[in-house]
């Protein structure tokens, strides 16, 4: 029996999603990277302490290690975020620049306000 999972993996950011984003990022690598470390000092005033050891260097770790601590794509990953950004404050929000609240907005569906 051969593994197809392992075949079948697509990347979560694909070439197309670089083409889309092109006109709104500086540099997609830097971008990113500023992405995750604005989403784990987000995290690490919002969750509790026990998730927090997981987001360690989340910025050199990816958006793939991100999707799988969280179990995204899926409902449930999906929730995950959807709390995590329901009822916090503004000045726990303000962590995040507008770039990344546009690229939670691209990647997850949460857009902020």
């Amino acid at each position: 029996m051969t593994d197809n999972a392992s075949s079948t993996h697509k990347p979560f950011i694909t070439d197309a999603d670089r083409i889309q984003l092109k006109p709104y990022v500086v540099s997609f690598e830097e971008d990113m990277k500023m992405f995750l470390l604005e989403l784990r000092l987000f995290f690490q005033r919002t969750w509790e302490s026990k998730h927090i050891a997981e987001l360690e260097n989340l910025e050199e770790k990816g958006i793939e290690h991100f999707n799988k601590l969280i179990d995204y794509p899926s409902w449930g990953g999906y929730a995950v975020l959807e709390d995590s950004f329901t009822a916090c404050s503004d000045e726990d929000i303000a962590i995040l620049s507008d770039r990344s609240k546009g690229l939670l907005g691209y990647f997850y569906g949460i857009h902020l306000h």
